[in-house]
């Protein structure tokens, strides 16, 4: 007589299988989340850097403003001329912080999206019409043992991220 169903002792054992296989996958998944999530902020500040430069042509000039207490960037054009308006304000995901290495402040007074005007004097770097930053300077994305650091260079206007 042929047998068309498993049994218990056949459940149990692929039940274990998978479990094991689960215990093993669950800590590797949320090490790739941790991961795929700093490398998504890395990426999203490198573009909007690049953002800000093209603003820069279209408008005459841009600025890029980071609140390391709040772990918020802003993103300023015009900045040179008014009035000065605020383009985008990102708040960094939890975990993850935004270190700047710049010489200048951003100092700004800019009216955001509501019409309402908010006072800006934060380190950051502002971008003329020929694309080129004011100065050369990085920003340190870290968090979850991973670091990137994204280089602005004033005499090429490139803006290149790289992994630690």
């Amino acid at each position: 007589m042929k047998r068309k169903c498993f049994t218990l002792t056949e459940l149990i054992t692929a039940l274990a299988i998978v479990a094991i296989l689960a215990a093993i996958a669950v800590p590797r998944v949320s090490r790739w989340i941790q991961q795929s999530r700093i490398r998504q902020t890395a990426e999203e500040i490198t573009s909007d850097l690049m953002w800000a430069q093209s603003l820069a042509m279209e408008k005459g000039s841009s600025a890029v403003a980071f609140d390391v207490s709040n772990n918020v960037y802003y993103l300023i054009s015009p900045y040179l001329s008014t009035p000065q308006q605020l383009i985008k304000s990102e708040k960094v995901p939890s975990g993850i912080t935004i270190t700047p290495n710049f010489i200048l402040t951003i100092s700004a007074n800019v009216t955001n999206a509501s019409g309402s005007t908010i006072s800006i004097n934060l380190p950051g770097d502002y971008f003329k019409r020929n694309k080129l930053p004011a100065v050369s300077g990085n920003v340190t994305i870290s968090g979850y043992g991973i670091t990137y650091v994204i280089t602005l260079n004033n005499i090429s206007g490139r803006i290149k991220l790289e992994r630690l």
